[in-house]
């Protein structure tokens, strides 16, 4: 009886579902006029074009992206902590949108839509806040027309063709774990040798200021002086044996050329890029950027070097041309089933970089009268614009290892690095000389690929 009562009920249902589908049918075909089935079947399709993971029948859909975090410790020479955050807003977790159609053979049209998602990182971090980000921002929103024998063109908010450049050429499966780029630390605020202790001892200068400045972007990104996202028109030209040129303009004016190229020969992989910039946009500074970036592996011993060049012409009254270069080398092996193991030492330095701040403005004393050190000592008062830096040389060395886990397309790495910083300045035409505490940091993340 009970299963008679199941199978009862069971077919009662199925009844009453039919007849439901009967009556909806007869309502579209009174309301709507027609054959059901057929309108049924625009409506159908009408919510596959609305359907986001798929696209419309025309133009598809692509979503891609990354989420990494890590773990950041750091060592001023007095205080030390361990804050979790992203890496940089470039590198913060990120969802891309894209896709595209035909529209004649050989002729395509398509849009880009990236999304970053920087809580906190360690570009914006310091000694006195631990979580700092920029929170929800576009990164890209453009679209394109592509021909596949005259290129494409691009035309909205993307990085313009000089971004990341001579990064572009580093192959060795690290980039994101370690590259050219002086995010980590960036913000910390600066410690004068011989100083006050303690928090007395902080000046409101940071390595933003005074080392990894670049004139070109008003932004501390030393490594990447054209490594902005702008409103802009691109052309991507087709490929031709390897080699990738591309130029861009945009507002408010700036203007670039960009060229990268990837081969192999006998058991070497090599990679070249370099571009170079012009902007004369007021708010960006009337400079100019060259960078060139080269790579080579041998790839039986998995044994690779990699190293960038960068120069920029000087945008401000009271500042000079300021220069940076990069040098990143290691071993690339498959020891375990997981996926490839790297392992590399770093060591770069950026000259002059100390556009944020300026010349006979007052900042150097504003930042560090009363800090203590031979600045401070120098500083008549936080007012003094007698005091200015001449030059400064930032140096950076570190090691690291990183392992590939294949299966999740996830890397996992350990890194150690260090910033030290010198800098000479005058008082009043008498020079002077400024040593810094060093900067170290032990950072361990990952990132997931999706």
């Amino acid at each position: 009886m009970v299963g008679g009562n199941k199978y009862s009920l069971a077919r009662a249902a199925l009844l009453g579902m039919a007849g439901a589908a009967l009556v909806s049918a007869d309502a579209m075909a009174a309301d709507l006029g027609g054959d059901c089935c057929a309108d049924l079947e625009e409506r159908i399709a009408e919510l596959e074009a609305t359907t986001a993971r798929k696209g419309n029948r025309k133009v598809s859909l692509s979503m891609t992206g990354w989420v990494s975090q890590q773990i950041f410790s750091w060592d001023d020479g007095h205080e030390s902590n361990t804050y979790v955050n992203g890496q940089a807003p470039d590198l913060a977790s990120r969802i891309t949108f894209g896709g595209q159609a035909q529209i004649v053979p050989g002729w395509s049209a398509g849009y880009q839509l990236s999304l970053s998602f920087d809580q906190s990182d360690a570009l914006l971090v310091d000694q006195n806040n631990a979580n700092v980000g920029t929170g929800v921002t576009v990164f890209h929103s453009n679209w394109f027309l592509k021909s596949d024998k005259l290129g494409k063109v691009t035309v909205g908010l993307q990085s313009q063709a000089s971004d990341n450049a001579a990064l572009d050429s580093d192959l060795s499966g690290t980039v994101i774990a370690a590259n050219t780029v002086t995010f980590d630390g960036a913000s910390f605020r600066l410690r004068p040798k011989g100083g006050n202790a303690g928090a007395a001892g902080l000046s409101g200068a940071t390595w933003f200021d005074m080392a990894f400045f670049c004139q070109q972007t008003q932004l501390g990104i030393g490594g990447d002086c054209a490594g902005d996202r702008r409103n802009s028109i691109r052309y991507d030209a087709p490929a031709i044996g390897g080699l990738k040129l591309s130029a861009s303009w945009g507002e408010d004016d700036f203007w670039d050329i960009a060229g990268r190229w990837t081969g192999e020969f006998s058991n070497f992989k090599l990679a070249l890029s370099g571009a170079y910039t012009s902007a004369t946009d007021d708010a960006f500074g009337d400079s100019d950027y060259t960078q060139v970036g080269a790579f080579i592996k041998h790839v039986p011993t998995g044994l690779w070097a990699y190293g960038v060049y960068g120069q920029e012409g000087a945008g401000f009254v009271g500042t000079k041309d300021d220069s940076h270069y990069y040098l990143k080398a290691g071993l690339t092996q498959k020891w375990i089933a997981l996926g490839e193991t790297h392992v590399w030492g770093e060591y770069g330095q950026n000259r002059d970089m100390f556009g944020g701040i300026q010349t006979g403005s007052g900042e150097l004393c504003s930042d560090f009268f009363g800090a203590g050190g031979n600045i401070g000592s120098a500083c008549a008062n936080a007012a003094d614009t007698t005091v200015n830096l001449t030059g400064t040389e930032a140096t950076r060395i570190g090691v690291g290892i990183q392992q590939d886990i294949d299966a999740a397309a996830m890397q996992l790495w350990a890194k150690w690095r260090r910033h030290e910083l010198e800098a000479d300045f005058s008082d009043a035409g008498v020079a002077g000389k400024q040593d810094f505490e060093a900067f170290d940091m032990f950072i361990a993340g990952a990132v997931v690929f999706f």
